[in-house]
């Protein structure tokens, strides 16, 4: 008796499960957790807006470390006076960063101990000792990358390619769930059509019932008997075809979710087309992934063009460092010497470079400045086709709105026809096929 009722209940609860309504937003967010393409999008999307920071590593503050072991045995020119062998250790310490505004700094430590070999000990008291530095080393680009102008475009072009690439995979995955929702008001559609025909096969086989009889009765003619024979052909016709276009678009609405299924649960009915055209046009702003996209690699382009213009300057730089040292046999008072400042040291210069090749140069400058008018002309055309592609939405709206209401009205009129053909019919005064037409 027990496992009787256990089949009970497992039965039950299946059939009550089939007969769950299947939202269209629980169907989306199905797709979105199953489907491997969605999901893969999803994954990229994540990583992308990660991405878009990554350029600024560029300008984020950068520490730094190095270790090395020296053996220098180069030849002395007065072997009484100079030793034949160094050989040691020296470490380094420090952080550089590049700013915005074109001026790079460099803050560091270093320490290096030396031994002195082969050397004449009254002239070199000394043959161990510890040598340190603090050092500030700044830099300022004043023509190429003037003030930054190179470091900021590459920031910039990096920021939008990544941007570019997150708005594609936006917009790839927003194309993927609007193919779901399609699918699934398809799929509606397609269970209403199929209940429609069904009963269409209904009537159609009620009245080719009634007028077979009447034929047999010699009450009607054999022309009215054959003609609601081909109308009842005709709908199952129609069902079947409609049938087996329902089984390909729920292999479909399936495969989207990520199940191999044949079958579907019950679906949402379709809303009434107000609900569907329930935003106000005046208030709607477009965002478009695609042309947003497109946007970003205009950007792109136009900040490389200005890192390359950028690039093929003459260089000129300021160059500056200040320093204190110590020497000492031991680390700790050659610490002290750096840390007291008791030894400063300071440099201040000019570094001047530029390309001989003057007409290849002036050529590819001249370029640049092509690719960014280019990269504008680009940037205004994604504009003009987001608004295009809008008044033409709002425009193809406004027209599926009047074919809608003119529909609705012939609906209303061939209702009011088929009532009173079916009067006339039972009356005898209209013939079969006016009715089934």
């Amino acid at each position: 008796m027990m496992w009787i009722m256990s089949w009970i209940v497992v039965v039950t609860s299946s059939v009550a499960q089939a007969q769950t309504t299947i939202s269209l937003a629980e169907y989306l967010e199905s797709v979105k957790n199953n489907n491997p393409s969605a999901r893969a999008l999803i994954s990229s999307i994540e990583a992308a807006e990660v991405k878009v920071r990554r350029a600024e590593l560029s300008l984020s503050p950068e520490a730094y470390g190095q270790y090395n072991i020296f053996d220098d045995r180069t030849p002395p020119l007065n072997p009484l006076f100079s030793p034949n062998k160094r050989d040691g250790y020296n470490w380094k310490v420090g952080v550089q960063k590049q700013t915005e505004f074109g001026l790079n700094a460099n803050l560091y430590f270093e320490n290096n101990h030396i031994v002195l070999g082969g050397v004449a000990p009254p002239f070199f008291p000394v043959t161990d000792y510890i040598s340190n530095r603090g050092v500030l080393e700044l830099k300022q680009n004043l023509w190429r990358n003037s003030f930054g102008e190179q470091t900021r475009a590459d920031v910039r072009g990096a920021v939008a390619a990544a941007q570019s690439e997150f708005y594609n995979q936006r917009f790839q995955l927003k194309n993927l769930l609007l193919d779901a929702e399609n699918t699934y008001w398809a799929l509606v559609t397609y269970d209403q059509i199929v209940s429609l025909q069904e009963d269409n096969v209904e009537r159609s086989k009620k009245l080719n019932d009634w007028m077979s009889k009447k034929v047999r009765l010699k009450l009607f003619d054999d022309v009215d008997g054959l003609q609601s024979q081909t109308a009842y052909e005709a709908r199952l016709l129609e069902l079947q075809s409609s049938k087996n276009d329902r089984a390909a678009m729920v292999r479909s609405f399936n495969t989207l979710r990520g199940l191999d299924s044949d079958t579907v649960g019950k679906l949402q009915d379709i809303p009434n087309l107000e609900a569907f055209t329930s935003y106000k046009k005046s208030q709607f702003k477009m965002r478009r992934e695609d042309f947003l996209a497109l946007k970003e690699m205009a950007k792109v382009q136009e900040n490389r063009a200005k890192s390359e213009r950028s690039a093929l300057k003459p260089e000129v730089s300021l160059v500056g460092s200040v320093a204190t040292n110590g020497l000492n046999p031991n680390f700790s008072g050659a610490y002290d010497q750096v840390k007291d400042w008791q030894h400063p040291s300071w440099t201040v210069g000019v570094q001047v470079r530029f390309p001989l090749s003057f007409g290849l140069n002036s050529k590819l400058y001249k370029a640049a400045a092509q690719d960014m008018q280019a990269a504008k002309d680009n940037s205004v055309n994604a504009d003009f086709q987001m608004m295009r592609t809008w008044e033409e939405i709002s425009q193809r709206q406004t027209e599926f709105q009047e074919i809608y209401n003119k529909a609705k009205k012939i609906e209303t009129s061939q209702t009011s026809l088929l009532s009173k053909e079916r009067t006339r019919l039972t009356n005898g005064r209209t013939t079969t096929f006016q009715l089934l037409t």
